[in-house]
């Protein structure tokens, strides 16, 4: 007797050899009836790839050096241009000259136009000429039963300057008619135009190469089963309408590389080229321009997008005429055949394996298809459609897997019996100990000799898991019983063993338990009941994750109640409108409030009756606002301290909040600042002292160079720590919020700041520029700390350039932003250090730098006073290369001011 799987891969192999007749037929009518032609035809253009050409063409190209000088398109131009042209091309010998333009209605200079024509028709070189024409009114594409040629039909043709006309050796139709997505591809051979019959442009112009006079050129232009049969040794295979396929040698021209030759025509007209280059050769003149983009088409090998010249699809359509290129697709009936056979086999082939593997295939398959195609086109210029036959290899795996699909599903639905074990487990509303007796008795209806256990993963057990044994008809639990590897929860997948089989139950890469059954008398489980287990496991094991997270998350629950009412900081939880939602006990002692349930009340409104900051509320809405984390300092509540911290809960459209007791802390830091102010104040008074007498010595006394040098060590250190002072005592005063803002005039503050620093620039001989706007840069701040700032970021840049560097500052204005830098040549800031820059008492130390004195107070004040000002700081900075530092400020307008 066959297996169930046996019968499904037998039933499955019918089902993908049906499937695959039924697609073959599908795909054969889309392709039949050209559906998806344009995807069709896309595709196939992979197949062209740049190839050498026969070096017997060269372009004059009207580009738009030609047209900036002659007129913006050609039918502006003056026809003695092309007299010009002609007359230097006389001596040049060309073979052929094929003008891709159309002259149209008959003009004064015509005359002229016509006997430059004929003197080089008529040079040693016997050059042919070709002039273009247009047919208008495209009706169809006919088989002419008078001539026997498949032609392409216009009501009519354009009418062409007869002095000039009757000059040429052919008039060739220069119609470029694209495919249904707007690419070209083909070329007419045989045109017919009201009365008129002729030959397409690239046609014309190849037999105009072989000088087969036009009045023969029908005699051997002769129409063969297989296409049309040019002078006994070009066959070009057309279509009902006349249309053969053209190979494209390269891309469209750009700046850089061309497939063909190309001159521009001022250059030929102001005798700047080589003219040997046109000897012998076939000469296309015709437009190729960027800036108008006129005659420019998609070609399929535009791979970049890039348009082709209607001159250069000339060319290439020219050059497959001479190397006999032709691409011709594969017959209709093997190519219908190839669609079939491919579909049915790969059809058959991918009822077997899985789908991993089947998606393996699919890629090979079309990797080889693609070669093969590719080899076949490349070798004898066959081009097989590859969009149906990667369809006829993409369908089948998409019937393949919905038919696995399906046998899953069937599959599925014989083991409900088992699954039905779902609903007891979803029943027990996340009770363990009730699923996992649930679940041990399933097991026994699938192994009934066998006694189960089952390991459910518990952290707050002291082995890490629970366990419960079958026993008898019913499921006991345990705690103590250990049958496994401690590190059980590692195990992802099914293990074997002589004595047992363990499941685990994994839920998103997640190990929750293992179900281990003992085998009896050392016999291993059927794989029916492996597999039927196996099934069940996985779909229970997202209902025994639930229950193992929701113990942990109960436990979790617990603890963040307890840290929630146990807290030393008063915490709240409140709505987006400020209601309180939940709090804690100090919280309400904070509040001082006599009501006994705070919840719904307003947060601001309770802290207004107690706080003494006028603007608390206020500072609370724009926090809320704002909808990221914030923080308010300062909340003074009578002799006590407090700052509040508030972040936002987006998935609960709540916000969380601490409000901390820092009294202790805002004592400290006053009594801190008293003393460093004392202090300060303290040293001024001594150190002035020291410095004035150390200055009158100096002056005074008739002292020796080394007493001299002596008295300046200790006015340098002074005044070193006179700079210490300042810059803590600025520091404090930043810290400490009073800032005297009134408007400024930025500009000027700069200017002075740059011009008390010259002599120190003068004496090191650097380079230094000021680039300020014309207009004044206004400016809301305290005129003295900023002048500070910007002092410091000058000094430093003069301080770390060497002599005869170059230091730059600038001041600018964009988006309603003040923006000032320094820029310099200097030593730079090594990599390691430049995080800390900011930092106070923070130097950066290097060789280059070690003789120069600071405190590391300097851009920390910086950084101080901008933040102050609500603007930001940063730099830029390489090691031996300089740095810039930047500071961004709000601009204003004059009279915007506002002091604080």
């Amino acid at each position: 007797m066959r297996s169930f799987s046996q019968i499904w891969q037998s039933r499955r192999l019918q089902l993908s050899l049906v499937a695959g007749v039924l697609s073959a037929l599908v795909l054969l009518a889309l392709w039949w009836g050209n559906i998806f032609m344009g995807a069709r035809l896309r595709l196939n253009d992979v197949f062209i790839a740049p190839a050498p050409t026969s070096d017997n063409i060269v372009i004059i190209a009207l580009d738009d050096a030609s047209l900036n000088r002659y007129g913006t398109t050609p039918s502006e131009w003056s026809r003695t241009a092309y007299v010009e042209l002609l007359n230097h091309l006389e001596g040049a010998n060309p073979r052929v000259i094929a003008f891709d333009l159309l002259f149209s209605e008959t003009k004064p200079v015509d005359e002229e136009f016509a006997e430059a024509l004929n003197a080089i028709r008529q040079s040693d070189a016997r050059t042919r000429i070709v002039l273009g024409d247009a047919g208008v009114n495209s009706i169809a594409g006919q088989t002419n039963t008078e001539i026997a040629y498949n032609t392409y039909t216009f009501r009519d043709d354009s009418p062409i300057s007869l002095p000039l006309s009757s000059t040429a050796d052919y008039l060739g139709y220069t119609n470029t008619l694209p495919d249904t997505d707007s690419v070209v591809r083909r070329q007419p051979s045989i045109v017919r135009a009201g009365d008129n019959v002729g030959y397409s442009f690239s046609l014309a112009t190849y037999l105009a190469y072989l000088r087969i006079p036009n009045a023969v050129a029908e005699q051997l232009v002769q129409a063969t089963d297989d296409g049309l049969l040019i002078a006994d040794n070009r066959l070009l295979p057309v279509d009902e309408f006349g249309f053969w396929e053209t190979y494209y040698y390269g891309a469209p021209a750009n700046n850089r590389e061309t497939t063909f030759p190309i001159v521009s025509f001022v250059d030929v007209v102001d005798d700047t080229v080589d003219l040997a280059i046109f000897e012998d050769k076939i000469v296309l003149v015709g437009l190729i321009n960027n800036t108008g983009l006129l005659d420019q088409y998609l070609v399929p090998s535009s791979i970049s997008g890039n348009l082709m010249a209607g001159v250069e699809i000339q060319a290439n359509a020219i050059e497959s005429i001479i190397q006999n290129d032709f691409p011709r697709p594969l017959a209709q009936v093997w190519q219908g055949l190839l669609i079939v056979g491919l579909t049915i086999s790969v059809s058959a082939i991918y009822a077997l394996p899985r789908w991993y593997f089947k998606g393996a295939l699919l890629f090979i398959f079309m990797l080889v298809v693609f070669l093969l195609a590719s080899y076949l086109f490349s070798t004898a210029f066959i081009s097989v459609s590859l969009f149906d036959l990667l369809l006829a290899l993409s369908i089948p795996f998409l019937l393949s897997l919905g038919i696995d699909i399906t046998f899953e599903r069937t599959q599925r639905e014989q083991k409900e019996f088992l699954l039905k074990s779902l609903q007891h487990i979803a029943a027990q509303r996340l009770q363990l100990d009730q699923a996992a007796m649930f679940i041990l008795d399933d097991i026994k209806q699938i192994v009934p000799e066998s006694n189960s256990l089952l390991y459910l993963f518990d952290e707050t057990q002291p082995q890490g898991y629970i366990v419960f044994e079958q026993h008898k008809n019913s499921a006991l639990r345990h705690t103590q019983k250990v049958l496994i590897p401690e590190q059980f929860n590692q195990l992802k997948k099914k293990v074997t063993a002589d004595e047992q089989t363990i499941f685990p139950f994994v839920w998103r890469d997640t190990t929750r338990g293992l179900l281990v059954i003992p085998h009896i008398e050392k016999k291993n489980l059927p794989s029916t009941s492996e597999n039927l287990i196996q099934d069940l496991i996985s779909q229970l094991a997202p209902n025994i994750d639930n229950m193992v997270l929701h113990k942990e998350v109960e436990r979790q629950k617990l603890l963040l109640d307890a840290v929630f009412a146990e807290s030393p900081a008063g915490i709240v939880v409140i709505d987006n409108d400020g209601a309180i939602v939940q709090y804690n006990d100090d919280l309400s002692a904070f509040l001082l409030s006599g009501s006994d349930d705070l919840h719904g009340q307003l947060l601001t409104s309770l802290l207004e009756k107690d706080s003494e900051n006028d603007d608390l509320s206020q500072k609370i809405v724009k926090g809320l606002e704002t909808h990221e984390i914030f923080f308010i300092d300062d909340i003074k509540v009578g002799e006590r301290v407090f700052r509040l911290d508030a972040a936002p809960l987006p998935t609960y459209g709540l916000w969380t909040m601490i409000i901390g007791d820092l009294t202790t802390v805002a004592e400290l830091s006053e009594l801190k600042t008293q003393m460093l102010r004392i202090a300060a104040h303290d040293l001024k008074n001594p150190l002035a002292r020291i410095m004035g007498f150390t200055e009158l010595l100096d002056m005074q006394l008739d002292l020796e160079e080394r007493h001299q040098r002596y008295l300046g060590f200790i006015l340098t250190a002074s005044k070193d720590m006179l700079n210490i002072i300042n810059d803590i005592l600025n520091l404090e005063r930043l810290r400490s919020g009073k800032l005297l803002l009134r408007e400024i005039d930025f500009t000027k503050l700069v200017q002075e700041v740059c011009a008390s620093h010259q002599p120190d620039i003068i004496q090191k001989q650097q380079t230094f520029a000021l680039k300020v706007p014309e207009a004044i840069v206004y400016a809301n701040a305290d005129v003295g700390q900023l002048s500070q700032a910007v002092t410091n970021l000058v000094g430093n840049a003069i301080k770390y350039t060497p002599d005869k560097g170059e230091i730059t500052v600038r001041l600018q204005t964009a988006d309603k932003d003040i923006r000032f830098e320094v820029q310099d040549t200097g030593y730079g800031i090594p990599q390691s250090a430049q995080e800390k820059m900011f930092t106070e008492f923070f130097r950066a130390k290097s060789d280059a730098t070690s003789h120069i004195s600071g405190t590391g107070l300097g851009l920390s004040l910086v950084k101080s006073v901008i933040e102050a000002h609500e603007g930001q700081i940063d730099f830029i900075s390489e090691e031996g290369v300089g740095s810039t530092f930047f500071f961004t400020l709000p601009a204003i307008e004059t009279g915007e001011a506002h002091a604080e």
